[in-house]
Order: structure tokens, then C-alpha cells, then sequence
């Protein structure tokens, strides 16, 4: 853990090569590639690649086969109002 408050939770992950790893973005999540990279709903992250997710279950993600070293930030999304369409 590097911060939390309130209102969000800040990390730093490593991740061993080829692992799933499942993020809790409930209250939105955003995960930044620090080293290596992975891979979420075929999209592919790489070095200083970063994914925001809105709010919702569950991320899953694949780890790269280097493994990836990831910042990651949850729950500051709960205190934003949805769009009124």
C-alpha cells in the first residue's frame, strides 16, 4: 500500500509471469504499467500503458509473460455522479 484515505486505496503490484489477477473496480479502478505488461479483454498493455475502468464487478487481468510491476488505484470513482443521459 503507498496511500489510502477515505476515499481511495493506491498500491503497487508485482505480478509473476502469465497470472490472473482479478481488481475489485466497484467504485472504479485504474492500473498503470510500471515494467512488463498484461492483458485485459484482448486489449494488450505495455510500459506506461495505463487502463481506467468505470465502475462495475471485476477487472481480469493476464499478466505478460515478463510478469508486470503495476500502480493501482480504487475506489475514487464513488464519489463521481454517473451522466444523466
Amino acid at each position: 500500500p503507498l496511500y489510502q484515505d477515505e476515499r481511495e486505496q493506491v498500491r503497487m503490484e508485482q505480478w509473476a509471469a502469465n497470472t490472473i489477477v482479478e481488481i475489485d473496480s466497484k467504485d472504479g479502478a485504474e492500473v498503470l504499467v510500471l515494467e512488463g505488461g498484461f492483458e485485459e479483454s484482448g486489449d494488450e498493455f505495455k510500459k506506461y500503458s495505463w487502463l481506467r475502468t468505470p465502475m462495475g464487478e471485476k477487472v481480469t487481468i493476464k499478466s505478460g509473460s515478463e510478469g508486470a510491476k503495476v500502480w493501482i488505484k480504487t475506489g475514487h470513482l464513488r464519489f463521481v455522479e454517473p451522466p444523466k443521459f
